[in-house]
């Protein structure tokens, strides 16, 4: 049962923490707009180009790479809880006692603790910033053809996890011999998250169920001997990730926005008309104005 626990306890620490941080945390967005499924497919066109930038560039590089943008992610994702400037000396001296400890050969558990933090981080990202429940749906399923060809047919994902696992900040969390990559924690995570948003608490406990359900199946399989060689996780996690979009979608539930996380689910969401009165009251009130109630008349006619 060595690294059982990387392939199982991760997704679910991982969900749990980024559950908690949405709940409580909400991160500074950047100006992007709304996403849509062509910044899905612009992702997922990073996501087939990186590998090959990373084989092709020196081990220094890589580390370089790795390490701003899992330093980068520490930041950000400490910043709205400690202030600024602080989480970013925290986030570098984090990034440095990483390079330490996996120059003095120990064992990538500090590593592990931040591609947590970056995981809490990039989803909440993400959902908090609007991502559509039926856009990740779409992005596992690119993600499920992608990971079959570049880890069984091609030998890309088995030469960039030789390439990276040694280094400092190398985009798995493992122990042992057992491991699980970056990405797959990432989409996980993910789904459950914007289930929770989009859906409700009920889809996010599925959403956790299967990501668990099925990282236990694949620890149970390694360790009886049944798999010896890397599994593409996305190849089951992509599919089920789409079968539980279309479920809640059949069940007739609408996706909330980031605007109404916080509102229960089946709670009434208000009108565009509804937001328009409220909004108006709100500057009326600020400009010095005596708030109106629907229907009812001002001195000199309807106001």
């Amino acid at each position: 049962m060595t690294g059982f626990w990387v392939l199982v306890a991760v997704p679910a620490v991982a969900i749990a923490l980024a559950v908690l941080y949405f709940r409580f945390v909400e991160v500074d967005r950047p100006p992007v707009g709304v996403y849509t499924v062509r910044d899905i497919v612009v992702v997922m066109a990073v996501v087939v180009l990186l590998p090959v930038l990373y084989l092709a560039l020196p081990d220094a590089a890589v580390a370089t790479v790795l390490g701003l943008m899992t330093v980068l992610a520490v930041q950000f994702t400490l910043a709205p809880v400690l202030t600024g400037r602080v989480a970013l000396l925290v986030a570098v001296a984090a990034g440095g006692l990483d390079v330490a400890l996996v120059g003095a050969g120990a064992t990538p558990w500090w590593n592990n603790v931040l591609l947590l933090v970056l995981v809490v981080g990039v989803t909440n990202l993400y959902v908090q910033s609007g991502i559509k429940a039926r856009d990740v749906a779409v992005f596992g399923v690119l993600l499920a053809g992608y990971d079959v060809v570049a880890t069984t047919m091609l030998p890309t994902m088995g030469e960039l996890l030789a390439k990276t696992v040694g280094l400092p900040f190398a985009p798995v969390f493992a122990d042992g011999a057992r491991l699980i990559g970056l990405g797959d924690v990432l989409m996980l995570t993910l789904w459950a998250l914007v289930a929770l948003k989009a859906f409700g608490r009920a889809a996010a406990l599925l959403a956790a169920f299967t990501a668990l359900a099925l990282t236990t199946a694949l620890a149970l399989v390694l360790d009886a001997g049944v798999l010896t060689g890397p599994f593409p996780v996305m190849l089951v996690a992509g599919p089920l990730m789409a079968a539980q979009y279309l479920l809640w979608r059949a069940l007739g539930r609408t996706e909330r926005t980031s605007a109404h996380r916080d509102r229960p689910a089946g709670a009434p969401v208000p009108t565009v008309e509804q937001v328009a009165r409220d909004l108006t009251a709100r500057l009326d009130v600020m400009n010095g104005h005596r708030p109106v109630a629907a229907g009812q008349e001002e001195e000199g006619g309807v106001r």
